[in-house]
């Protein structure tokens, strides 16, 4: 899913969701109010309430020396100090405050972990880091002090307020996440612990309110952690209310995570009014809750508000919604549902959702989605689902949506439609509009276009759609898939669906430019990379996605126009100078530190950010010379993928999975490969020079290379030019910071070149 100038459209994955405190937040110095909804549970509620607000009125402390707390890769190390136990919320102990002589410890197993905590603290690992106050929060069945096997009598006083408030008014930050986790601490959440702390370290510059949080968290697919939060490194324009950032995190050394539910299936009926000012949605969701999950967390839209929940047509469960601002700020999509006693229901349960409110907003003649991510109650970890739509629109207007229309009757209400999935997916999606629609074939896959343009824009996009399809099914596997819809939508982004592509109206349906070239092509690549594949863990393996998909949208491109020179210019423009000429940063970590790298470097391609549109689509390139010239064509390139696509058809797959398929693809170890460009952030700057001397009748080629700031391993092709069709390229292959290629050549050229068709991410100096 890309914008089209080349910003990352799905921004939920940047920020988690949760709820802040009444009155202004110490680590921001933002007022964040909670007001949940009028329908919310009042009990849901107050145990938000006891769980978050300051509750050590009149507490003694009691002494603790040299006693270490300790989750997996995560420990707290106390040298001295006073534990306040806050008073236990239904009967169970959760909530502690620490002051005094400690040090934080994070330990993490893998280079990726390693790397994040060297960019974020200035060395590779989190050991020692002095803290002062520290509040835990654990639900182990026991308090702080029997957690850290030590007893003794409250005789200390409280004099560290100002401190406590401020950790606690974090605590709000994670609001709905700390009272679902309280609601399943017998259950799927059973151990898990997070401990925010003040950390003099990294509270420097203008971010003196930075926090830190470790945390050990079952219900995550990293269970273990680190995160930070009011640190100005992490601020963000986005109007979220969850400020938290996790900054290093991995899995457990006994991983427990597993989804919220299994067999999961939507229904949703939507009735919109006559003027689209209003929806009535009633979405019932079938699930088979996992062992242990009371309390649910799905996604929805503030602007929908919630009016209830029911289980089937009977009884009422509790739930939390946040209530939308009026400034339309201040946003949160969660909605905790309190499961209660259905949670056992081996067979499963319906889950029926009603709510009202406005899902669309209109643009000139059209409508969007205000919230593309989160318009139906979504359980939000569910891997893949099965979907039906059910919607009502006024009479001028057309429905598309994923998955067979089954039905669609018209009457003086306007027209009414059925959608149907014909196999599980991740997420779906609905747009209307004045439609004109045209329908063609491609391999045996319906293709049908709906734009509000003229005819002959209308037929430009079927034509487009359908050689990017053929050229793909060539390239890769064929899609296997009874329609595809593509869709005008009257925002300047594309979305891929399963069997549904909404693209912007004006780049998606005419024009010829490069972008719009890449653009189009690039959101049909989601069938195969997004939709066939999905990446397993987000952001991690989004450029398992996203990279590929990019690097899809060039080879289109390339058949499409069948010029090597136009490819080359596309490749530089869209890859290479955005990384090339990326700004500095002035930013720093979390200590203050200034970063000197571009943008561009600041982030692997394993965080998931914008570079998995640049970066990433070069290091496929590289991966592609490097089996070139291993093998000697591009067979063995394309066997990997397609091994790829087939092996994990339906499935999620991790970064992991593909490096596996690659080595077993190549018999070789990729693994240098890999570390060095999926982890490593540096582009490597390479001065090289040349001479050509006669020998034995022929020319003696020598090519010297060095790496200027790197010792990256680097396969760079070298061109020798004897008139205009006779060009010799062979690898230059560097090992370090220096290499050196020899080459006979039979007669003397008239040019020497390197990187030609830019096989390699470099940036060549003088």
């Amino acid at each position: 899913m890309k914008a089209r100038n080349g910003a990352c459209l799905r921004v939920a994955w940047l920020v988690a969701i949760g709820m802040l405190a009444s009155g202004p937040a110490a680590a921001t110095g933002v007022d964040w109010p909670v007001k949940f909804s009028d329908s919310s549970s009042k009990q849901l509620i107050a145990i938000h309430e006891a769980l978050c607000s300051p509750r050590l009125d009149n507490v003694q402390g009691i002494p603790v020396h040299d006693v270490v707390w300790k989750a997996d890769a995560i420990e707290v190390r106390i040298k001295s100090g006073a534990v306040f136990l806050e008073p236990p919320v239904e009967g169970a102990p959760v909530g502690a405050f620490f002051v005094g002589e400690a040090t934080a410890h994070f330990t993490p197993i893998a280079d990726e972990q390693r790397r994040q905590l060297d960019f974020w603290f200035g060395r590779p690992s989190f050991d020692g880091e002095p803290i002062t106050h520290a509040y835990f929060f654990t639900l182990r069945g026991s308090d702080l002090l029997t957690q850290l096997g030590t007893t003794g009598t409250p005789s200390i006083p409280f004099e560290a307020a100002d401190a406590y408030v401020e950790v606690k008014q974090a605590v709000r930050q994670r609001g709905v996440d700390t009272v679902q986790a309280f609601l399943n601490r017998d259950g799927a959440a059973q151990g898990s612990a997070f401990i925010i702390m003040t950390a003099p370290g990294v509270r420097v510059g203008r971010s003196k309110s930075t926090l830190l949080m470790l945390r050990y968290d079952p219900t995550l697919q990293e269970e273990t952690g680190i995160e930070a939060y009011g640190s100005e490194s992490l601020s963000s324009t986005l109007p979220w209310k969850f400020l938290f950032r996790t900054v290093s995190a991995q899995q457990a050394a006994s991983p427990r995570f597993q989804p919220q539910a299994e067999n999961v299936s939507y229904r949703i009926d939507l009735k919109l009014g006559n003027l689209m000012e209003s929806a009535e949605q009633t979405s019932t969701i079938t699930l088979r809750p996992s062992a242990g999950v009371r309390a649910m967390r799905l996604d929805l839209t503030p602007w929908l508000q919630v009016q209830s929940v029911r289980v089937g047509n009977e009884r009422e469960l509790p739930f939390l919604q946040w209530k939308r601002d009026s400034s339309g700020d201040n946003l949160d999509e969660s909605l905790l549902i309190d499961l209660g006693d259905a949670m056992g229901s081996a067979s499963g349960v319906d889950v029926r959702v009603k709510s009202s409110g406005a899902l669309f907003e209109p643009w000139g003649d059209a409508y969007f989605l205000i919230d593309e991510d989160a318009w139906y109650p979504e359980v939000r970890d569910v891997r893949a689902a099965a979907y039906e739509l059910r919607v009502g629109v006024p009479p001028e207007r057309t429905a598309v949506a994923p998955g067979r229309l089954v039905a669609q009757t018209e009457d003086d209400a306007g027209r009414h439609y059925d959608f149907k999935t014909t196999r599980p997916q991740k997420a779906s999606s609905l747009y209307l509009g004045k439609f004109q629609t045209k329908s063609g074939e491609a391999d045996g896959t319906k293709i049908e276009v709906y734009a509000g343009q003229s005819e002959k824009n209308v037929s430009f996009a079927l034509v487009e759609m359908q050689n990017i399809v053929k050229v793909y099914n060539r390239l890769f596997v064929p899609l296997e898939m009874e329609t595809l819809r593509v869709a005008a939508a009257p925002v300047n982004h594309g979305r891929g669906f399963e069997g549904l592509l909404l693209l912007s109206a004006d780049a998606g349906f005419y024009g010829s430019d490069s972008q719009a070239d890449l653009f189009r092509a690039h959101e049909v690549a989601h069938q195969w990379w997004g939709n066939m594949v999905q990446p397993d863990r987000w952001p991690r393996d989004r450029w398992l996605s996203e990279s590929f998909a990019e690097y899809a949208s060039m080879e289109y491109f390339r058949a499409r126009f069948e010029d090597s020179k136009k490819t080359r210019e596309a490749i530089s423009s869209q890859w290479m100078m955005p990384l090339q000429r990326s700004p500095k940063s002035d930013s720093g970590n979390l200590r203050g530190e200034a970063r000197s790298a571009s943008v561009q470097e600041q982030w692997s391609i394993l965080d998931g950010g914008q570079n998995v549109y640049t970066k990433g689509p070069m290091v496929i390139q590289m991966l592609r010379y490097m089996s070139s010239v291993q093998s000697g064509n591009d067979d063995a390139f394309w066997k990997i993928l397609r091994t790829f696509l087939q092996q994990y058809s339906g499935k999620t797959a991790t970064t992991e999975d593909f490096i596996a398929v690659s080595q077993q693809v190549l018999n070789t170890d990729l693994r240098w490969f890999w570390s060095q460009w999926l982890l490593r952030t540096e582009i490597p700057k390479v001065r090289w020079s040349h001479r050509v001397e006669p020998k034995d009748g022929k020319f003696l080629l020598t090519v010297e290379a060095q790496q200027m700031d790197t010792d990256f391993t680097l396969l760079i092709p070298v061109y020798a030019h004897f008139g205009s069709d006779k060009i010799a390229a062979r690898p230059l292959v560097m090992k370090g910071r220096t290499g050196k290629l020899q080459l006979m050549l039979p007669q003397k050229p008239g040019n020497i070149t390197i990187n030609d068709n830019w096989e390699a991410l470099i940036e060549i100096v003088q």
